[in-house]
């Protein structure tokens, strides 16, 4: 434990390592800026019949890319650990890291939003009720999405800053 984190105090002078919390940040900042202008959970978006009957019948499976992309990251995440030792490739094992845990981290929550916003359409059939429920389901799905990346890119941060 104690080489780790003298090979992660090494990376606070590295401008990769701080471009890949960068990244992670404009990333949490630009799920913020989309739930916060998303024309479906403001009720803005006019769903027609024909997309709501759709969504009705449509029974939610996820992509086989879902499972590739799970498991890129779940490697990525593992590999990024075992080269933290390394001193020449620390600040690319952090990228693996960050990236890794991002994507296996938030992949659940895209398709969360994607299953909230069909639940959006399809209750449209129904009552006002069931619209605005499925409204604030919506907000939730894309509130949870926002944490997850802004805590990881907060973490980022902080083991570059204060480590």
């Amino acid at each position: 434990m104690e080489m780790l984190l003298n090979n992660l105090s090494g990376l606070d002078s590295n401008p990769f390592a701080w471009a890949v919390a960068a990244l992670a940040g404009l990333r949490a900042l630009f799920t913020i800026y989309t739930s916060r202008t998303c024309k479906i959970r403001s009720g803005e978006y006019q769903v027609s019949r024909e997309e709501a009957v759709e969504a009705a019948n449509t029974v939610f499976n996820p992509p086989r890319s879902f499972l590739y992309l799970v498991s890129f990251g779940i490697a990525l995440a593992i590999g990024g650990l075992y080269m933290l030792q390394d001193s020449t490739y620390g600040s690319l094992a952090l990228g693996a890291v960050v990236v890794g845990v991002f994507i296996f981290m938030t992949e659940p929550t895209r398709l969360q939003v994607i299953g909230a916003q069909t639940g959006v359409f399809a209750s449209t059939l129904g009552e006002a009720d069931q619209n605005k429920l499925a409204r604030e389901q919506l907000g939730h799905a894309y509130r949870e999405r926002a944490m997850y990346e802004t805590t990881i890119a907060l973490a980022v941060v902080g083991v570059l800053y204060f480590i």
